[in-house]
This record gives C-alpha cells, structure tokens and sequence, in this order.
C-alpha cells in the first residue's frame, strides 16, 4: 500500500479553455435560475446529462463552476450531484486534475457537499457494472474488468486526501458511509475483494481510522464466516471431488449424459486447483488473504519487521480480537489473523498468551468468554510451531496451579460438584492442559520416559458423561448425565486453499503415533478396580498381549476424516479390530448426543439466522399464536397459584394437592417458557431473560423429565410466548437462544405454540408493544391462557431482590415436600439504595429497564421497592446459618379464574 500525497499542480490555477456551448456562463445561468429564469438552467442539465460530453467542454463547465463555486449553495443541490455524476474517472488526465480541483474548491467553500463528495469517491472503491442492450433489453449484465482499475483507485484515493487537505474533519465523516457503503456478503468476490483492498488502504493515510475500519472488516469477514461451517465447506469440495471421479468413469465407460448434466460437471471440472467449491467460502478465502496481506505490508519495511509498526497493529488487532472474534464461538477462519501477526515475533505471541491468561483468570468476565479463552490458550499452544517448549511449560505452570487451586477452593463451597454451567472455566482449563499435552507431549516429556495408554479407559472415557449434580423439584440430589462441556478449538485446521499457503511453517498439523511412540511392555499388570469402574463393554476379555496405544478421537486430522489407529505390526488381528471398535464407539456416541432436536409438526426444525426467516418456514405457527392472544385475560385469585418471578422457573405434576396454576407476568422483552409431559402431566414454567438460556432450558427439561420417570407414553411439548420488536432487538436475541437450546436437549421436544417477538408485537401510537404479558398454565389440565396476578408472592421482595442483585437461574418449588424454596444468597451493602430511592420514575425506568415505554405501571414500585429492602437489610442475614426460606402452601382448591374487563 504505497501512496503519496501529490503536489498542487499549476493546471488548477490555468485560465478557462475555450469550447462550443449553449446558453451563457455558469455564474450568469445560476443568477437568472434564482430570478425565475429556468431556459439556461435547464440546457445546462441537459448538457451535463449527454453521454457524448466532451473532454473539453467537462473542462470548461469544471472551471466555471470553480468560479461560482461560493454560489452553490443547497438550492443547487441537483445541480452539484449531476456533476457529482459525471464519469470523470475514466477520462483524460485533464479532465481528472481539473475535476479534484474543483472537488476541493467545492468543499472547502460549501462543506454541506462534503458527505456526498466522499459517498460518489467511495462508490467508486468497487468495478463498475457494464449492462449491453439490445432492442432495449439487458443480454449482459457484468462488472467491469478495466484494466485502469488501479489507477482508478489510486485517484479515488488522492482525491480523499486533497479533501482532507481542506476539511480536516474528513475521517469523522467517511467513516459512516465506508460502513453505509459495504458490498452485501452475497457480492461476487471480486467486489468485496477490491472495496476492502481500498478500505485497508484508507488506514495508511488515515490512521485515526484504522481501529474502526479493521472493527468492520472483521465483522463482515465473520459474518461470511459463521454462515460457512467446517462441514459444509468439506461436503462441498468431497461433492466436486465425486463429480471428478464419476465423470471420469463415465468417460471410461463410454457413457453418455445429458447436456445440461454435462454442462454442470463441466462447471465442476473447471474449477482451478485453489479455488474454493462453497461460494461463500471462496468469498472468505479471497478476503482473508487480501487482510494477511495487509498484515504483513505494515509490519515489514523492504523484508524487515518494523517493530513499531508492528506493535501499533497488534493493538488495534487485540481489541478487534476482543470485541468480536472472542465472543464469536462458530467461526473457523478470521480468527487466524492473530496467529499470523504473533508470528512475526515470539514477544507478540507470549503478549497475545498473558493477554488470554489474564482473560480466562479474570472471575468478573463472563463464563463464556473464559471458556473461549482457555480454548484459545490450549489450541495456540498445541498449533503454533514458532512458540518454543519453554514458553508452553510456562504456560504450564499457569494453568495447572490455577486448576488445582480452583479443585482446593470448591471442596468446602455449597458448589463443589460436577456442573460445566456453574464451572465451566476450569473445565476449559483441563480441557485446555491435555489438548497442549497431547499435541507436544514428545517436547514436555523426557524421550526416556515410558508412556502406556490402555483401550479400556480410553473406552470408559470416551462413554462416560460429565455427571451434573443438581437439587431436582422434588428435593432430591439427582445426576444428569449430559456434556454440555462444548469443544471448541478456534486453530483447528485452516482449509480455505488460496490463504492457506500463508500458514504453512507456521502451523502444526496433527500426526498420529509412530510404531516407535507405541511401545508394547513386556509384561502388563491388571490393576485392581471396583467393579463399578470396570468396561462392560470389555468384560471377560483378557488383558494380556494388549495393544498399547493411543488416538485423539476428539482431534480432526486435516483431511476431516476421522483419525484411524495405529496398531504395531508384531500385534494381532484381534488387537486392531478392537481400536477400531473403540473409534466407532465414539463416533456413534457423537453422533447420537446430537439426534434429539425440537420438532414443528413432527418434524426436525432447521435453525432460523433470524427470527423472521423462522416465522416464514413455520407460518401456520400463527395460528396458535393468534388463538392464544384472541383468549381473554383472567385474573388469578393467589389461592393455588405459584407465581414465578424473572430468572426462576418452578415444576410439578397433576398429583400436587397445593399448587393448581403456574402462572408469571411483567415480561416485556423477556420469554415465558412452559414445558409440560403429555404422559405424566409434569409442568414446569419458567420466566426467561437471557440470562443462561441454554442452562434454564436444560434445569427445566431435566425437572419435567426427573418428574414423569416410569411413564411409558407421551412426549415433550414446549410453549412459547413473550417478547416483541423492541428497540435493542434483546426479543430477537432471546428467542433465537430459546429455539437453539431447546433443540440441544436429550429427547425430542415439540413445539405446539410459538408467540414470540414479531408474533408478540402491536403497535399503539408509533410505539412497539407486547400483546401478551403474563401467562397461566393448569397443571391439571395443561390449559394455557393469558392472566394476570393483583399477589405475587410469597416473598415478593425477597425474591425480586434476588434478581436485582444478579442471582442465576433458580427452581424455586419443591413438589415433593409442596414447599416454596428461596436458596439463600448473600450481597454487599447496596449504597446506592438512597440515592436511587429519591429518583424520580423516569430515572429508574431509564436506568433498570430494557423496555422503558412499554413497562407496566407498577415496575417503578416493585423497584422501589427492592431498594427499600436493600436499605433496610444492607448486610443482614435473612437465611440463618444458610438455610433455605421455605413457605408452606394451603390445601386449598383454586378458585375459578375471574375475567379482566
């Protein structure tokens, strides 16, 4: 990216050319316009609108309007934008140099042109359409391949710096049509190719934009990158490869296809050697090696690291990294910008280490990303062939202090048992440690020390779940087995062809292990071991002569296929088969932990990209949503009735002699979740508001599911209702987290009512609102309808402080004992309380809600509320020696619902 400010040249100063013309000069046309006299006005148009203009005469109208310059003013704003149209790019030098001046005369002394003068020069970042007609209709429609398209940038370019020259605040303002501008992900390549080729350019002259431009091209590339998985990529390459090999046979065979078959194996055929078979991936490819590219041109200076240069990159890459790459969990590509820059010096790479350390330690950041981090930290290690033994064994005594300390300080906590949601960093963290291990372990260890991996824990290993332990509704400590713990390696192999050469050196692949890694001991003790620790799958074979040996089953070699066993020669047949089952068993494992998805209509549902693309695939789901809103709103009497507050959910069955009706209102732009067993009745509600979707879902699913153990017949139905188009899009979010959580549970789910965001949207006055706010469900009879609640307890407060203060998801019901359970939690004194007592409602409407327009006219009290609570409790146990808050409920048989007029 070489550019260089160009001199002012004499030609801007040169007097007009004479040219032929109609009508007068443009000072006189633009003063006879303003007394009423449209005739030169309008031939001026007419001529600035022929397509056969002159060099000389785009020239003499360039100068003249130079001259009036101070004239054109907002009234002549047709005027300005059709010579902002003129295809001047394309012209002689003449024309060009007397075009940029005229472009800085026409900023410099009517700033109110600027952004319109910046929008045509950006526009032209990207090749021009060329349409061919004939008879008045389009043959050919394609982008211009001119030959001067670099030298049409180059001008495009200097042209921003000579308005810069004139109006120093340029960059504030290009920056949102740079954003406004971006060619749509569906774009062909080489117009994205060539717009963020120039929008990297623009950070060379203009460094004060470089952070924000590197923010955009990111969040596009990711864009491209998500909607672009791994699978799908592989599937489209291994689709060209069979289509190369089945026309080649057919060809040997003497087979004949149709034409239009042919003419698409021939599509196939002609694919050269890099390019990608996925169009978005191809896309993605050339863009990731335009910003490498990039990357390397700052930071090296005629073949040497500019060291500064390079640091100041690495800066904004890290908060790029942070801000978007982190959070993002399904991309396989982008994020390899920052394995690229760390290679050019080990003190980047050991930066960008303690950068992620500090990330994963830090107990304020959110789980996820200290999971992300961790993941981060683990595959950086394994791949990076430039990071030297010392620096992994380093990292090593970070990792596994911390990981022992973590075990220490959860022996004597109220949490000390296997949970990934509540500790899902320092699973990450092991995770993280044997990934390192299993990748470098011939560097960590001494070549002297023996290794031996037994197939039997292998085996156990790879079918034994992570145990959750969790209270169920009724009470009871019961073990789940699931694996939410999700594995994520953001440095598995990089497969988009063209950038990928950049890698190689750099980038260590998998191998599996050499006959000499595979030592056969000459003798093998069986170790002795509960009966409960024994493989079933194993039991009664014999142990001795055993392959010794080991396979990542986990890790991917680069091809995608799954990894095969290596057995010594000198071992037998038997030995082999047996790795091979152990491999198969694994895969089948996987394969079955993902076969449970939520059915519409008795059928696997296809993840929406957006609620809308759901509302469209799933239409008829209107109707039930309709039905549901067309119900009238009933007021519930507190007999029989649990109320479920936000960030609580509560489960019981048919057979409860307390509790009739479910029943939680006031959401705004949170989701009400009602999950209920055909076969047993199990009921459980749940008061959604993004806050660990995905574990509310998964608490719910498994109390129903703990609930209706021994009935044989029924299934799983869900409703939803909630949300609406809010402003911050918060119903989006929550509703596509809803949908993806729900289709990750370990039986199928159907999904009877869908009431959600767009569906659950009115509008009243140019303003947004939900339809429906609260919702009641007889566990009886499983009948769903619209209610309201005049009491909300027990232990309104209590309960509502909870949330406040930040406390996770909670079952707050015990069907066995038909008691109200409040876990005890604890919480600093709240200072603030006072303060935000003397506030007036729109301060604390403002400030504690993410719906302020819409929220129902007792919010401001139930904060207030919490705050006198705070107050009057600022540190004082209400949960003696750690007990739970329990509250009996009557006997009593809920009154019939009455009706809200």
């Amino acid at each position: 990216f070489h550019l260089t400010m160009l001199g002012e040249s004499e030609f801007f100063s040169s007097p007009p050319r004479k040219a032929v013309r109609f009508g007068g000069t443009v000072t006189e046309i633009l003063k006879k316009y303003k007394q009423g006299d449209t005739v030169d006005y309008d031939l001026l148009m007419t001529q600035l609108d022929d397509p056969e203009i002159k060099d000389a005469q785009i020239i003499n109208w360039l100068q003249e309007f130079r001259d009036a310059v101070a004239q054109l003013t907002k009234d002549f704003e047709h005027v300005v934008s059709k010579i902002l149209k003129l295809p001047w790019l394309s012209r002689s030098p003449v024309v060009i140099e007397e075009y940029l001046a005229f472009l800085s005369n026409l900023v410099s002394a009517q700033t109110v042109y600027l952004r319109s003068c910046l929008s045509m020069l950006v526009s032209s970042f990207v090749p021009g359409r060329i349409v061919i007609q004939e008879n008045g209709v389009d043959i050919s429609d394609s982008e211009d391949e001119d030959e001067n398209l670099p030298r049409n940038f180059d001008i495009c370019h200097r042209a921003l710096q000579i308005i810069a020259k004139y109006v120093p605040s340029t960059p504030q303002f290009l920056m949102p049509i740079l954003v406004e501008k971006f060619p749509f992900a569906n774009k062909s390549a080489r117009i994205l190719e060539c717009y963020v080729h120039n929008l990297l350019r623009i950070t060379v002259y203009f460094p004060v934009l470089r952070l924000k431009i590197l923010e955009l091209v990111v969040e596009k590339f990711l864009k491209l990158d998500v909607s672009a998985s791994r699978n799908d990529i592989e599937d489209a390459e291994e689709a060209v490869a069979e289509a190369k090999n089945g026309l080649s046979t057919c060809a040997e065979e003497g087979l004949f296809d149709m034409d239009e078959d042919e003419g698409k194996r021939k599509i196939h055929l002609s694919l050269p050697n890099d390019e990608m078979a996925h169009p978005v991936a191809e896309r993605l490819d050339i863009l990731m090696s335009v910003l490498l590219a990039y990357i390397k041109d700052i930071c090296y200076d005629n073949g040497e690291l500019a060291l500064t240069r390079t640091k100041e990159l690495y800066r904004d890459l890290i908060v790029v990294f942070d801000k978007l790459v982190l959070p993002t969990h399904a991309s396989c590509h982008v994020q390899y910008f920052m394995f690229y820059i760390c290679s050019f010096k080990l003190g980047l790479a050991e930066a960008f280490l303690e950068h992620l350390w500090k990330m994963m330690q830090n107990p304020n950041n959110p789980a996820i990303i200290r999971q992300a981090a961790a993941g981060y930290i683990g595959s950086f290690l394994a791949r990076a062939t430039y990071i030297p033994v010392l620096t992994v064994k380093t990292c090593f005594d970070l990792l596994v202090p911390w990981i022992h300390d973590y075990l220490d300080n959860q022996d004597a906590g109220t949490k000390a048992y296997c949970d990934v949601a509540l500790h899902g960093p320092f699973y990450s963290a092991c995770q993280a440690v044997f990934y390192i291990f299993i990748f470098r372990y011939k560097q960590i260890l001494d070549r002297n020390l023996k290794k031996a991996f037994c197939y039997t824990v292998i085996e156990r290993n790879n079918r034994q779940l992570i145990p959750v332990v969790r209270s169920s509704t009724g009470g009871d400590l019961i073990q789940i087995c699931t694996n939410p713990l999700d594995s994520f390696f953001p440095f598995d192999p990089y497969i988009l062809k063209r950038s990928k050469k950049i890698f190689d050196g750099i980038y260590r692949v998998w191998e599996d292990l050499s006959l000499q890694d595979i030592q056969v001991p000459q003798k093998i003790t069986k170790l002795e071991t509960a009966e409960d620790e024994e493989d079933d799958f194993l039991k009664g074979e014999s142990l001795q002569n055993e392959t010794i040996g080991i396979t990542p089953s986990s890790l991917d070699s680069d091809s995608g296929i799954s990894p095969e066993v290596v057995a010594p020669g000198s071992l037998d047949d038997y030995n082999t088969q047996r790795a091979a089952r152990c491999v198969c068993r694994e895969r089948r494992l996987r394969q079955a932990a993902a076969a449970m998805p939520l059915l519409v209509s008795n059928r696997p549902i296809q993840l929406p990209s957006s609620t809308g693309d759901f509302i469209e695939r799933y239409s008829h789901l209107k109707e039930a949503a309709k039905s549901l809103q067309s119900k009238p709103v009933c007021k519930i009497d507190p007999k029989g009735l649990l109320y479920v507050h936000q960030r609580e959910f509560a489960t019981t069955t048919p057979r409860d002699g307390s509790v009739s009706i479910l029943g939680t209102e006031d959401a705004t732009t949170c989701h009400m979740v009602v999950l209920r067993h055909t076969g047993s009745g199990a009921t459980s509600l749940g008061h959604c508001d993004g806050a660990d979707t995905e574990l509310t879902v998964s608490l719910m699913f498994n109390a129903v599911k703990s609930l209706s153990v021994g009935c044989d017949s029924g299934r799983y139905e869900v409703h939803l209702v909630g949300g609406f188009i809010d402003e911050r899009s918060l119903s989006h979010r929550l509703t596509l987290e809803l949908l993806e959580a729900l289709n990750c549970q370990s039986e199928n789910i159907h999904l009877e009512t869908y009431c959600l965001t767009e569906l659950n949207d009115v509008v009243k006055q140019n303003i947004h609102w939900p339809v429906i706010y609260g919702i009641a469900v007889n566990v009886k009879t499983g009948d769903i309808f619209r209610a309201t609640f005049p009491d909300r307890g027990p232990d309104e407060v209590i309960r509502a402080a909870r949330t406040f203060l930040g406390g996770s998801i909670m079952s707050i019901y015990n069907a066995k004992e038909e008691q109200l359970q409040i876990d005890p939690y604890q919480w600093k004194q709240f200072t603030a309380a006072q303060f935000w007592l003397q506030q007036t409602d729109q301060v604390i409407l403002q400030n504690f809600s993410t719906s302020p327009l819409v929220e129902p006219s007792h919010f401001v009290t139930q904060e207030r509320s919490v705050f006198r609570f705070l107050s009057r409790y600022p540190e004082e146990p209400l949960f003696p020696k750690g007990k739970n808050q329990n509250t009996e409920f009557n006997f009593l048989p809920p009154p019939p619902p009455t009706l809200v007029a």
